[in-house]
């Protein structure tokens, strides 16, 4: 958990160093510039940036307050169309070390799983640290939540220049961390050679 909050912090120092630099250099630029000489199309370019900071900061601090609720109210079914969302932001840190990507691919409906929320949470990292640890440098990790019947499966497969890259998670560091996590929410988990991807099956309560 302290491997997770820690990326999500980092991020957000990293939104308020921006946040802080720019409104310097706007505070430079209306403090020692002559009113008739300020380049206002520099002052917009430089509130642009702030924007974006703020919205991102925003979704970080969301997830920090989500992760804060899962403790406090674990037995609560999660949404995992929005659980994935949200563990993919935490990631990001970790994927631009090896300039590679994680995105979810859309599914149209919502699927609520059974299981502690922070568990739910706990797997999904995992199997994106399984993911990022193997693949190479620029690959994309995608996640694919599909259609569910015994149970909502959620694939995890890897991809370079858009071929699938074949992987071997169980090699992976954070392999023990993902087999636990599963287990502790009566999920269940299958490396699938044959589609190159790694699959997590979760219990669920509502498809909507």
């Amino acid at each position: 958990m302290a491997r997770v909050t820690a990326d999500v912090t980092h991020e957000l120092r990293n939104v308020l160093a921006i946040v802080k630099e720019t409104a310097g250099l706007i505070h430079d630029f209306i403090t020692f510039d002559q009113p008739d000489s300020i380049d206002h199309d520099k002052v917009k370019s430089l509130v642009g940036r702030i924007e974006p900071q703020a919205e991102r900061g925003a979704e970080l601090a969301s997830v920090l307050q989500l992760v804060a609720q899962c403790c406090e109210r674990p037995g609560l079914s999660t949404n995992l169309n929005q659980a994935a969302a949200q563990v993919v932001l935490m990631c990001h840190r970790r994927a631009r070390k090896k300039r590679q990507s994680v995105r979810v691919s859309p599914y149209n409906h919502k699927v609520h799983v059974v299981g502690d929320r922070l568990g739910v949470y706990m797997a999904i990292h995992a199997a994106i640290e399984c993911g990022l640890e193997l693949l190479p440098e620029s690959a994309v990790l995608d996640i694919c939540i599909g259609t569910p019947v015994d149970s909502a499966p959620v694939d995890f497969v890897g991809s370079l220049e858009e071929s699938t890259v074949q992987i071997d998670p169980t090699r992976a560091v954070a392999w023990t961390t993902l087999s636990k996590a599963v287990a502790d929410i009566g999920a269940s988990l299958t490396v699938k050679k044959a589609e190159c991807s790694l699959q997590i099956g979760f219990p669920v309560t509502s498809v909507g």
